[in-house]
């Protein structure tokens, strides 16, 4: 999440946190006037006045501790795909040197040919080559 998309979330947040905070506090202050003495009603009207600020830095730090979260479990997410992709990798070309060594025959020398000449003599005493 970026910088600007966690200030989006946070300020939303803040702005339904406002929005809720007016509602309960008009509910109370409908039903204060009717039970309680209009100091007392004032004195609680300044005391959630004054959490405003509080409130919306609770809101953004909170926020920005579960954005941090989402994305460390991302990372450890890709880096535990990574590691499992690495391994099936490294089996495969282990695998694959393996069988080429055991199917590749012994090592074999081969002499070279040995050629013997043939001689026929043809009865005059010349020597003749086949």
């Amino acid at each position: 999440m970026s910088k600007r998309q966690n200030f989006q979330v946070s300020f939303s947040m803040i702005a339904m946190a406002l929005v809720g905070l007016v509602l309960v506090g008009w509910a109370v202050w409908v039903f204060f006037r009717a039970c309680i003495s209009p100091d007392w009603t004032r004195l609680i009207a300044i005391c959630g006045l004054v959490s405003l600020p509080v409130v919306g830095w609770a809101c953004y730090n909170l926020g920005l501790t579960e954005s941090r979260g989402k994305l460390k479990g991302i990372d450890a997410g890709i880096e535990r795909v990574t590691k499992a992709a690495t391994a099936a990798i490294d089996l495969r070309a282990t695998s694959a040197r393996v069988m080429k060594e055991a199917s590749r025959p012994p090592g074999v020398t081969l002499q070279p040919p040995v050629y013997t000449y043939r001689q026929l003599s043809d009865g005059n005493g010349e020597i003749v080559e086949l």
